[in-house]
């Protein structure tokens, strides 16, 4: 197989390079075993393709017929082979992975400090502008509906910037049983709305979405199921934790109050017995008020808000209002290495 050459140049002396064209050669190889390792599963796919004879040219007869299985045991033991080869690219891959993270690690490092009598220059390089841990992380929430007939409500609005997907899956019922027509109304971020009509039960997977409605031409009920997959970005390298709180009340308000600085994204899950409404109050401008459904259950993915503002109907008897809040966020420990008292 063809291989890209590097001038020599390029590599030879390693003397005088910096660790950007260092990183930069790592990288290079990386490339390098992953294009090998491309043709390797490709040979191998030709092989199997072989085997069960639908290699062929352009006129459909077979490239080499002499591969072709003869038997169910010849083409079970070509794709036991192939297996074989498969996994051991995957440990292959794994150890990449590995060599991959090293240079992250060493480009994190890569900051020279130049020091004279007069002035203190710093230099930091562009791979270190733009270092960050970025992982998906998912969060998941089943909420019922319950909607009368000619009434409009969303059930899911999301105020991050994120990149993210999503599945969403209703099904529904009138009271009576009777066939229903519905309507799920689907809000971009920029754009117009998309409306899908269904007939009782529906799944949808969305993309980057700001908000997802629910219209009906009879009094229906059910229930929707929300999961979500989405990128979250920490500076500096701080890592990704998790908190989850859960509370129920008897009130008609209940507040979540945000202090922190951090990246955060955060869904609530709004459960309660009556209408009202969600205000949420983001670190800098504002948005608009979120109306709930008549049941109270509302789902609102948050991002770096100051504030969450739940109000709805008080409940004396039968089970409480809940507000489920999961919260992903970013930390980073600073470098004490200076601080005397360590």
């Amino acid at each position: 197989m063809s291989f890209p050459n590097i001038p020599p140049e390029g590599i030879n002396p390693i003397d005088g390079l910096d660790s950007e064209q260092v990183a930069l050669l790592l990288l290079v190889s990386i490339a390098f075993e992953e294009l090998g390792l491309a043709h390797i599963i490709n040979a191998k796919a030709e092989k199997l393709q072989g085997a069960i004879g639908t290699l062929v040219d352009a006129n459909g007869d077979p490239i080499n017929p002499f591969i072709q299985a003869g038997s169910l045991a010849e083409l079970l033991a070509a794709n036991r082979e192939v297996e074989k080869m498969l996994r051991t690219i995957i440990k292959k891959e794994m150890l990449l992975q590995f060599k991959f993270e090293n240079i992250l690690e060493f480009l994190s490092t890569s900051t020279s400090t130049t020091t004279s009598t007069t002035t203190t220059t710093s230099t930091t390089t562009t791979s270190e502008v733009r270092k960050q841990n970025c992982e998906v992380l998912r969060h998941e929430a089943t909420i019922e509906i319950t909607q009368p007939a000619g009434a409009f409500f969303t059930y899911f609005t999301d105020l991050t910037e994120n990149h993210y997907k999503a599945m969403i899956d209703v099904i529904l019922e009138t009271p009576t049983g009777a066939p229903l027509t519905a309507q799920l109304i689907v809000t971009p971020r920029i754009g117009n709305p998309t409306i899908i009509d269904f007939a009782g039960a529906a799944a949808i997977q969305i993309e980057d979405v700001r908000s997802v409605s629910l219209n009906s031409t009879s009094g229906v009920s059910g229930a929707m199921n929300i999961i979500k997959d989405f990128c979250i970005c920490c500076p500096d390298f701080g890592e990704v934790h998790r908190h989850e709180a859960t509370v129920s009340f008897r009130g008609s308000n209940f507040l979540f109050t945000d202090l922190t600085d951090n990246h955060y994204k955060a869904m609530v899950i709004v459960k309660g017995r009556q209408g009202g409404q969600v205000v949420v109050t983001p670190r800098m401008g504002n948005t608009p008020p979120i109306a709930l459904p008549p049941l109270g259950q509302s789902v609102i993915q948050i991002e770096d808000a100051q504030s969450l503002s739940v109000t709805t109907g008080a409940i004396d008897q039968g089970p409480p209002n809940t507000v489920q809040i999961i919260k992903d966020f970013c930390i980073s420990c600073p470098d004490q290495s200076n601080d005397q008292r360590f």
